[in-house]
């Protein structure tokens, strides 16, 4: 494997030359979790049904090629999840391509600057309001017999754009932008 390429699981990247970066990385999104009480460790009840969870590890390269950092992410295989039973909706809108080049548009005319944001751990902002239960990763020592009861989202959850989506709405608001009609993914203030 190339120094650049991208392990496919934990367990590669722990028998990588760069396994102290990867180490590194899987403790920080770790640490992420515990801080933002993503879950709690619970005893696994009988026929309680567990979603799977996975490591998925990338490498962040500059226009140089250089590694930049070691990105690694906890996620739950969302496609073992039954709908009606773990989530009921999982639409979220995303900015339509027209909306996006008459805003470029605008900008561009009326001189105007475009800044841009990112949210670190997205989906771990967002409580989750089903009772989803989650094995742990690859890394994470608990208890045998134990699993993760998830409070907030994780990244793979059929539900997660949605919640998420309804949450950045709410918080939106608050600070006193309104969504417009023509593309619900767009706020103005």
């Amino acid at each position: 494997m190339d120094k650049t390429d991208d392990p496919q699981t934990y367990k590669e990247a722990m028998v990588h030359s760069d396994a102290t970066e990867w180490d590194a990385a899987c403790k920080d999104e770790i640490c992420n979790f515990q801080q933002m009480g993503v879950y709690d460790i619970v005893l696994q009840l009988k026929g309680c049904k567990v979603v799977r969870s996975k490591w998925v590890l990338h490498i962040k390269c500059g226009p140089d090629s250089q590694v930049q950092k070691y990105k690694a992410c906890i996620v739950t295989q969302g496609f073992t999840q039954v709908e009606g039973l773990d989530y009921d909706q999982t639409f979220a809108p995303v900015v339509k391509l027209s909306t996006f080049r008459a805003i470029l548009a605008i900008t561009v005319q009326q001189n105007l600057t475009i800044h841009q944001m990112d949210v670190k751990a997205a989906y771990l902002n967002s409580k989750l309001k089903e009772e989803i239960y989650m094995e742990a990763p690859p890394s994470l020592k608990i208890p045998k017999g134990m699993v993760l009861q998830l409070n907030r989202v994780v990244y793979g959850t059929k539900q997660g754009g949605q919640v998420w989506y309804k949450d950045m709405c709410g918080t939106m608001a608050e600070m006193g932008y309104m969504q417009i009609e023509a593309d619900h993914a767009v706020f103005i203030w």
